[in-house]
């Protein structure tokens, strides 16, 4: 590990330098060029001194400077990617976190906003008789249940669905382009895909259940009432005994049709 550390980290510098040196000879090319026009007529002396500078002072003065120009540059890159991912991430599951999840959502709904045609569903997931697990095996076994849960919604979904945790075990799932079908088929995969995922411990493999509640919608609506409805289905799901999916349908009769 430390090994594969130390090379990444020299060929990151080494590309570094690369780039510097490409960048000096890059200048270096365009000032011998310039002198060759500009001292062209002043003799082989002066144009030797003036070919010698412009290739020295570039090769030792550029070389340095635009490799610590790169590097600070490729250093603020990174600060600003990780910085971005801690504020938008869930440290736990590396999951969307509620603030991003609802951003996401509601960047999808403008975008799409006025389009009659189009339709997704908004999920809302959430382990089963959490809290059990925490008091009988403890914190430490809860978060990696959650992770556990996590990983399972996530190997369940298409590349361009999202999803977010947006409570301590409950999370939330945008599918893009899903109607009702799509929604039940998508759902139920994560459902019965959860409840056959097992966390081995020292006390023995455990299991979790999952109820789903879901709406699937047009764009003409916003984040606040699509939570509120598929939480509700998720409630009924709750109700009528867990490990269950609950739908609901407000797509137009056009759409719904199409």
């Amino acid at each position: 590990m430390k090994f594969s550390k130390y090379v990444r980290a020299v060929t990151a510098r080494m590309s570094v330098l690369f780039c510097a040196v490409v960048i000096a000879l890059a200048i270096v090319a365009l000032m011998i060029g310039y002198c060759l026009i500009l001292f062209r007529d002043d003799g082989p002396e002066v144009m030797t001194k003036a070919l010698v500078s412009v290739a020295i002072l570039p090769l030792l003065l550029g070389i340095p400077m635009h490799y610590l120009l790169i590097r600070y540059a490729r250093t603020l890159s990174f600060r600003t990617r990780k910085l971005e991912i801690k504020t938008t991430k869930d440290g736990l599951t590396h999951c969307l976190n509620q603030t991003a999840f609802r951003a996401r959502v509601e960047a999808y709904l403008a975008a799409e906003s006025g389009n009659p045609n189009r339709s997704a569903a908004l999920l809302v997931l959430d382990a089963d008789k959490f809290k059990l697990i925490n008091d009988t095996h403890g914190h430490d076994i809860g978060d990696q249940v959650i992770k556990l849960v996590a990983r399972t919604i996530k190997s369940k979904l298409r590349p361009f669905d999202v999803v977010g945790r947006i409570g301590g075990e409950e999370f939330g799932v945008l599918l893009h382009n899903a109607d009702m079908h799509v929604t039940q088929v998508i759902a139920e995969r994560i459902r019965a895909a959860v409840g056959a995922a097992e966390l081995k411990t020292a006390d023995g493999p455990i299991r979790v259940s999952i109820s789903i509640g879901a709406v699937v919608f047009g764009m003409d609506t916003d984040y606040e009432s699509l939570f509120r409805t598929a939480d509700r289905k998720l409630y009924q799901a709750k109700s009528d005994g867990r490990d269950r999916v609950e739908l609901h349908n407000r797509l137009p009769d056009t759409v719904a049709a199409a």
